[in-house]
């Protein structure tokens, strides 16, 4: 039995690197950033982009893996049920078992399509969260600006005014002064953009969650089988209460 996967696998794939670039806030340790006030400052639009864009990839990219799941039956040959019993199969971490008649290459190519969309399924469900981290991120951002100017102000002056400080850290410095009062413009327009995005995430990762709980439910696969929709609608629900909080204040 062969399949034709590929641009199915593909377009899964797309929505999985863009999460992979960068999320609304992460849990974990970060690492020790020894960027200058300035650098930290110019970089922030560019950040705040890309945190966008992994909370609003697997948002943006429900209805589309949807659409391609319905296909699979057509492709794959197999019915509903028997693919909901290999996508549930993969949720709960059970390795895979060949559909009976399915030439070798096929199954590797499912196999690795499940893969995949086990892992957008936790991108998706933690996009609540993340889309909460992100309004705290845009939140902290607009304090953070005018912190970050006056730091470039304060460390710039200081280098121009050291007798110790060589002719390139003064050229440096007069440049970041100079520099500094765009920066934090552009900066603050890029915050702004966001603000308007973010606020609206919440919701629609909700929507998102509940998108997706439903079009696997049409396979069969259970709401306990995506293990995290609890957690995921409730932090749904207190995302959209933090967030207008979080623009109000």
């Amino acid at each position: 039995m062969g399949i034709k996967l590929t641009r199915i696998g593909a377009t899964l794939a797309l929505a999985l690197a863009l999460a992979a670039c960068g999320g609304g806030g992460g849990k974990g340790d970060k690492a020790e950033d020894n960027r200058s006030s300035y650098e930290k400052l110019v970089a922030m639009p560019q950040e705040l982009d890309a945190a966008m864009m992994a909370v609003t990839s697997p948002i943006d990219s429900v209805d589309g893996i949807l659409a391609q799941l319905g296909e699979l039956p057509g492709k794959t040959k197999l019915t509903k049920e028997a693919l909901g019993e290999l996508i549930s199969a993969r949720f709960q971490g059970k390795p895979f078992a060949a559909p009976e008649g399915m030439d070798a290459a096929a199954a590797t190519e499912l196999d690795t399509f499940l893969g995949s969309l086990d892992t957008f399924k936790n991108n998706i469900m933690a996009s609540p969260e993340n889309a909460k981290a992100l309004v705290m991120k845009v939140g902290e951002s607009i304090v953070s600006v005018p912190v970050l100017a006056g730091k470039v102000a304060a460390e710039s002056g200081v280098a121009l005014a050291s007798p110790f400080a060589s002719k390139a850290e003064k050229a440096k410095a007069k440049t970041e002064k100079e520099g500094a009062d765009k920066a934090k413009n552009d900066t603050l327009a890029a915050i702004e953009k966001a603000k308007g995005t973010a606020t609206g995430l919440p919701a629609r990762a909700t929507a998102a969650v509940g998108k997706f709980i439903g079009g696997l439910g049409d396979f069969g696969v259970t709401d306990a089988v995506m293990g995290t929709v609890d957690d995921s609608k409730k932090a749904a629900e207190d995302a959209v209460d933090d967030t207008k909080k979080a623009v109000t204040e």
